[in-house]
């Protein structure tokens, strides 16, 4: 009777790591799927007006609108983010 026991653990044993390994199998095949969908680009290089505004502003309600101003302009060069950072540390909105 231990023999039959012992047998059938086996048995059952044998089917449940079956199970866990197929199991298993389809679980990486779903993840890989859907890794493989994801959209991955380079995100792009242009600044966020908003943010650069935002910059601004939140530099002008701690008080260092004048600082902040003074450091972003000593290149010369104004673009676009330079330029909302400066309205935002103006006061001016966007």
């Amino acid at each position: 009777m231990s023999v039959g026991l012992v047998l059938l653990l086996v048995i059952a044993n044998t089917i449940g790591w079956l199970w866990f390994v197929g199991h298993q199998d389809e679980q990486f095949q779903m993840l890989q799927s859907q890794v493989g969908a994801v959209d991955v680009s380079v995100p792009s290089t242009q600044t966020d007006p908003t943010l650069c505004w935002l910059v601004g502003a939140q530099a002008r309600a701690a008080g260092h609108a004048k600082e902040l101003v003074g450091q972003v302009t000593t290149s010369g060069t104004v673009d676009a983010c330079i330029e909302n950072v400066i309205r935002g540390a103006n006061g001016y909105g966007r």
